[in-house]
């Protein structure tokens, strides 16, 4: 899958010497680069955090976009199992809550 559709080159999550401390880098160096040269260039930054947004989109959606991606029924139908058997654990001393 990675051949066919590799990741962005602003991925910088679960990479081997990537995250937010090279990502921050990479921003502040773009936002450097942008400083007026004799008033001739801007820096805008818009920053949008949705809340919730992986934990909150339906199995159904990310199944779509895999189908959309064309990734082979057999890790669709893996990756369906996992979003649909999922269990919730929490520990407390003695207690535990599924």
């Amino acid at each position: 899958m990675l051949v066919r559709y590799p990741l962005h080159a602003n991925q910088h999550a679960y990479l081997a010497g990537r995250s937010t401390d090279t990502a921050l880098h990479n921003l502040v160096s773009k936002i450097e680069r942008a400083v007026p040269v004799r008033g001739k260039q801007y820096a805008l930054g818009v920053f949008l955090n949705i809340e919730g947004a992986f934990n909150n989109a339906s199995s159904g959606s990310l199944l779509n976009v895999l189908r959309s991606k064309r990734v082979s029924n057999t890790v669709i139908d893996w990756i369906k199992s996992m979003l649909s058997t999922r269990i919730a654990r929490a520990t407390s001393g003695d207690t535990s809550l599924l």
